[in-house]
């Protein structure tokens, strides 16, 4: 099984929401990196030792982050009094936690992560 996925393609995401875990956590261990919202696959990635880049919009990392020195942690820089409200849904309608949050931002974290574990050529 292990195999299977470090056979994938690098440049493809693969969506980890089939019906076994024991999928996602082979390909959280094969990764070089996870990017996920605040969810449980986050802190396994954390876990298993793959940087960990966790979204946090309507959570806050202060509670959640994983426990990981690897991990990163991204959240809107931008004051929101509704915020943390810990809802999946904005009863708001506007989601300005997530929204806000830039994917450039999402990507410079990705790549320091992997830059934090490159190895010394």
């Amino acid at each position: 099984m292990r195999n299977r996925w470090r056979q994938r393609s690098s440049a493809t995401p693969t969506p980890l929401t089939g019906p076994d875990l024991r999928d996602a956590i082979l390909a959280l261990a094969c990764a070089s990196a996870a990017v996920s919202n605040d969810s449980g696959l986050l802190h396994v990635a954390a876990a298993v030792g793959t940087p960990a880049i966790g979204i946090f919009g309507p959570t806050s990392p202060w509670h959640w982050a994983p426990l990981n020195p690897l991990a990163a942690t991204i959240e809107t820089a931008v004051e929101l009094d509704c915020r943390p409200c810990h809802k999946p849904t904005c009863r708001l309608g506007h989601h300005r936690c997530m929204v806000e949050i830039a994917p450039d931002q999402v990507f410079a974290a990705t790549r320091r992560a992997l830059a934090a574990v490159a190895p010394v050529s």
